[in-house]
């Protein structure tokens, strides 16, 4: 993703985090960065 004009990049990637963390769902989500996951396999 890129930056935009009026909005960073980041900013969007943590709203987009946010609201995934937050859904009201039977499982829970869980947000995990692929760094995270490189390293446990």
């Amino acid at each position: 993703m890129s930056d935009l004009p009026h909005l960073k990049a980041e900013a969007i990637i943590e709203h987009h985090h946010w609201v995934w963390t937050s859904l009201l769902a039977a499982k829970p989500v869980t947000v995990t960065r692929e760094e995270e996951l490189c390293r446990s396999s």
